[in-house]
């Protein structure tokens, strides 16, 4: 490292305080003067033309020492000092590996740690890093845990966590795990001061509570049907009775509520396009229009005070996971986030998972879903810009880019029509994912057609060969992910395909249309099911280990699925009438590092019909490093 670096770091990694830098000031005047100084500039210049690998060291390392620093300058050598009125605003960077969660991050109450999720080797556990040092270890006993964030205790000395079914904790002294609920398809958890922990399992429910240290779990809110839809993402307040949650909705219904212990009732603060995280001592954070802003709320009447002010003007949004933000809670003074979400790049791949061609370019836009026609010339997905969320095809021979909706709500999932001249795509315009039709034909769209409209939360799945069925999934506040069908004739009445107090999802026709694939997690994991259709006599179990995001072969005779470990597999099909024969199913490659997997029902690549290239969703950049806001002061 230069010399001037050298000194720096340290400087700022001394063991007696009295010798390190004396404030946040004199470290930002000290790097601001090395910066300017041509010598070292001409020294930092020669080391960033090194292999990133090979320079990386020097950068964590002062990143690292900086961060250290400038985290003790903010406590004053106590965590319990508030931060000084004339300290200056610091922004520095915590770079997570590539395989780290977007949103699956948080900061600990003592602002020295930092947990988050990733997955390294096809292996997918929490790690935590102490925020003066530059190295991270896993945390043994979180394996499979899932995107969703984990959250801190408030002693700092247990973490809480979501796997696929499951909310569990762990004590980092000793490492003891422990299950505390069923959690299928989290949506959030917060620990209290009380002792209690708050979570979100579903996407149509309400909030539940259990204690800390295990027991009996509870409902803590009420899902106002029909101006409110699931509740999720919540947030305990600093007295550990009080909470935030992000509401689901139409209009008047969607956004930021608090609640209370003991009461059901909620009351509404404000729209947001994402759930609030608190800032302490009297502020939250949330996203609106991409943006990242701050409300200050009165603890006492439990209202907002004032109009909102702007902290920075980009913050990442799980385009998967409506609410969600890459946001972290955080003590005084500190605020933490990602303001990126990544590039991703529609890419091809043999069997072998040699990379052979691409679809469009890298695109920053959170492109998801990918949906390929049946004449596999046009890859259907879905991309959000500003927050909002519409669906988009590219032509693969010549990579136009084609926007198919415009709404200001946000458009999903999407499924062709056998002729590709109609598409189905799930839409919250009112309030509620519901099913919509449109012709995308003669390289005109016209106008949206309701094709179907409930109280439940639907997500399309696919459209029978033969174009006479619409398979889809509803989030049911009773039953949980079920799969129906919607008939194309007769009197259109939908009914269940795989409907049980398990969640079933990512259902997808046979070629042929007498069987459905599905995932279900009945045996207390996702594993991989087809099922005859339409008279639902058969059900076999197709995966052995764990899967998700099935897809058909173009003739029917392979079933291609995703593992836990993020490898795509492929199982023989063999059927006949109501009979079904399969072999074990074989891995073909590992998928490249891609984004949250976990975190939609939609399958993250499409297969060519002959079985023998598969287009994957895949990162071109990571999301960007964890952005952490020393000293933010409100400017009103």
């Amino acid at each position: 490292a230069p010399a001037s670096l050298d000194r720096v770091v340290k400087k700022c990694l001394e063991k007696d305080p009295d010798a390190r830098w004396h404030s946040a000031y004199d470290l930002h005047d000290e790097l601001a003067w090395i910066a300017a100084d041509s010598t070292s500039t001409t020294a930092v210049a020669a080391a960033a033309s090194r292999p990133w690998r090979e320079r990386a060291g020097w950068i964590v390392a002062l990143a690292v020492a900086v961060l250290s620093s400038a985290l003790w300058v903010l406590g004053s050598g106590s965590l319990g000092t508030p931060v000084a009125s004339d300290a200056r605003e610091m922004r520095l960077q915590i770079v997570t590996p590539p395989g780290a969660s977007l949103v699956g991050f948080a900061i600990s109450p003592d602002r020295r740690a930092l947990v988050y999720q990733a997955t390294t080797e096809g292996r997918t556990q929490l790690w935590i890093r102490s925020l003066d040092s530059d190295a991270a270890r896993s945390l043994d006993g979180t394996e499979g845990a899932s995107s969703a964030a984990p959250f801190w205790a408030p002693d700092g000395r247990s973490i809480g966590f979501f796997t696929t079914d499951q909310l569990k904790r762990i004590d980092l002294d000793g490492g003891l795990v422990r299950t505390l609920a069923s959690a299928s398809q989290a949506r959030g958890g917060t620990w209290g001061t009380k002792g209690t922990i708050l979570f979100a399992a579903g996407s149509a429910g309400s909030l539940n509570a259990v204690p800390a240290g295990g027991g009996n779990t509870v409902v803590v809110t009420r899902v106002e049907r029909p101006r409110q839809t699931g509740h999720r993402f919540p947030h305990f307040l600093p007295d550990g009775r009080h909470f935030l949650f992000y509401s689901l909705g139409a209009p008047e219904g969607r956004g930021v509520y608090v609640g209370t212990l003991g009461s059901t009732d909620a009351q509404r603060l404000f729209d947001a396009d994402s759930a609030a995280v608190v800032a302490g001592p009297d502020r939250v954070l949330f996203a609106k229009g991409g943006a990242l802003w701050a409300q200050r709320l009165d603890l006492t009447k439990l209202r907002p005070v004032g109009e909102p002010v702007p902290v920075s003007t980009q913050v990442a949004l799980n385009a998967d996971l409506f609410g969600d933000v890459a946001l972290s809670e955080t003590a005084p003074g500190l605020i933490a986030y990602r303001a990126f979400a990544g590039t991703r790049q529609f890419r091809w791949f043999d069997r072998a998972g040699r990379q052979i061609g691409v679809i469009g370019g890298p695109d920053e836009s959170q492109p998801a879903g990918p949906m390929l026609s049946a004449d596999g010339r046009t890859v259907m997905f879905r991309r959000t810009l500003g927050g909002n969320t519409d669906i988009w095809s590219i032509e693969a021979s010549r990579n136009v880019l084609r926007r198919l909706t415009t709404d200001a709500a946000r458009d999903y999932d999407a499924i062709w029509s056998p002729g590709g001249d109609r598409i189905v795509f799930n839409s919250d315009r009112n309030g509620v994912l519901n099913l919509y039709e449109k012709s995308v034909s003669g390289g005109s769209a016209s106008a949206e057609t309701l094709l179907l409209e409930t109280f439940e939360h639907k997500n399309t799945c696919d459209w029978s060969a033969d174009g006479r069925f619409i398979l889809y999934s509803v989030q049911s506040p009773t039953t949980g992910d079920d799969i129906w069908v919607l008939p194309l004739f007769g009197d259109r009445r939908p009914t269940p395909v795989a409907q049980t107090a398990a969640a079933e999802f990512s259902g997808r026709f046979s070629p042929d249309g007498r069987w459905v694939a599905y995932e279900s997690d009945e045996s207390g994991r996702s594993e991989i099911y087809v099922q005859t259709f339409p008279d639902l006599a058969r059900k076999v179990q197709i995966s052995t280990g764990g899967g998700s995001a099935p897809v058909w072969r173009g003739d029917g005779r392979e079933l291609f699925f995703r593992s836990p470990d993020d490898r795509l597999m492929a199982a023989r099909i063999a059927s006949s009438g109501t009979q079904l024969d399969t072999d074990t199913p074989t891995a073909l490659f590992a998928l490249p590092a891609g984004p949250n997997r976990d975190g939609s029902a939609s399958a993250p690549y499409g297969a060519s019909r002959d079985g023998q290239r598969f287009l994957v969703n895949t990162f071109v950049e990571g999301a960007s490093p964890i952005t952490v806001l020393l000293n933010w002061k409100a400017r009103h």
